[in-house]
């Protein structure tokens, strides 16, 4: 995504919250070269495999499927109203959530509790505004947070200090405006970033490159225009793509190709329409999908399917309207779901239980 080359050729990407809070490279549109950063074919688009046109679960069930995960209620409070990003990320053995304020820069990291009790606030600080998306990554060298701005393509990224006690700052530079989606994924030991800008399908992969100094191209193309969530998953030494449009409904699974080199359609469907959250998670160990549509005040989990063959319903249920992040974590032995309503600045901790559906959210 590095700046002028992503620029000639595309004209670069991030995961903010409501959504959720996820360097410049040398994709074309992305990145710009920097003098403190080493920035710097294109595989044509997909050839669907396998297509599947059914729905997926019911609206409402009342119960959930034997030994599904279900969610018990352990903790509330209410934070700040308006936080647009929320992201976690790990320190050693510790797990921290980052929480950011685009409209006044308000930042602050905190530690997660044992037994889902909530947080205990590590760091305060005052970013400047405007951020659109925020990426924590680990690498061997430390822990390292991305920042995105799609409204100027400013970027920079930041290493995290021990404890979680601020950041120092390590890298910056400017992409391409108008990068609508920018996620981060694994593939082996590597790290990369995918790019995504809604109004007109470009797509872009960026290697992390060391020490926190930013990202190189890899792969660019063109997908369709208008795909409203964008989440990777694991399954195994692959690493897939759910790709879901609000409008119809339109649901795409793709398996990234070696070394960032792009990704191939294995799977294709039609879900409700509305959607506002597609959120994989790994829970005891297996890879579920939680999908929520704020205006119908709806949810439901599923179970992936194995080679990214779609999912097997799980449950359905009623939850209240307007959460607008959702942070799945792991500690201590259990699996938890941070969420958050921008709103009201609700913000509650579930404890994954199996049995019936015991909170309604």
């Amino acid at each position: 995504m590095r700046r002028v080359t992503f620029l000639t050729r595309l004209a670069v990407l991030a995961v903010v919250v409501p959504t959720v809070i996820s360097t410049g490279g040398a994709a074309s549109g992305r990145p710009a070269t920097s003098p403190t950063a080493t920035s710097p074919t294109v595989t044509a688009g997909y050839a669907a495999t396998k297509v599947d046109t059914g729905t997926r679960a019911p609206e409402v069930a009342p119960r959930a499927a034997a030994g599904a995960p279900t969610l018990r209620h352990v903790w509330r409070d209410t934070w700040r109203t308006g936080i647009n990003a929320i992201a976690r990320f790990q320190l050693d053995t510790t797990s921290y959530v980052l929480s950011y304020q685009g409209s006044s820069g308000a930042a602050r990291i905190d530690r997660l509790n044992a037994a889902g009790q909530g947080t205990s606030n590590i760091w305060r600080g005052l970013w400047s505004r405007g951020w659109t998306s925020i990426v924590p990554y680990r690498l061997d060298t430390g822990t390292y947070l991305l920042r995105y701005n799609k409204n100027d393509g400013s970027v920079t990224t930041d290493r995290v200090n021990t404890g979680g006690r601020g950041i120092r700052p390590v890298w910056r530079s400017r992409w391409t405006s108008g990068w609508t989606r920018v996620v981060p994924f694994s593939q082996g030991r590597e790290m990369y970033l995918l790019g995504y800008k809604q109004s007109d399908g470009t797509v872009a992969v960026d290697r992390f490159n060391a020490d926190g100094m930013g990202t190189t191209t890899v792969w660019v193309s063109q997908w369709e225009p208008g795909w409203t969530n964008i989440a990777p998953y694991r399954e195994g030494s692959n690493t897939y793509l759910v790709k879901y449009r609000r409008g119809n409904g339109a649901t795409k699974i793709d398996r990234f190709n070696g070394s960032g080199m792009g990704t191939t359609n294995v799977w294709s469907s039609t879900w409700p329409t509305g959607l506002t959250t597609i959120l994989p998670m790994v829970v005891g160990g297996k890879s579920y999908l939680l999908s929520y549509r704020s205006a119908a005040a709806q949810a439901s989990l599923d179970e992936f399917n194995a080679g990214g063959q779609g999912v097997t319903p799980l449950w359905a249920a009623r939850w209240s309207s307007n959460w607008s992040a959702f942070v799945p974590y792991y500690l201590t032995g259990s699996d938890y779901l941070l969420s958050y309503k921008v709103g009201s600045g609700l913000v509650t901790v579930s404890q994954f239980v199996e049995g019936h559906l015991r909170a309604r959210m």
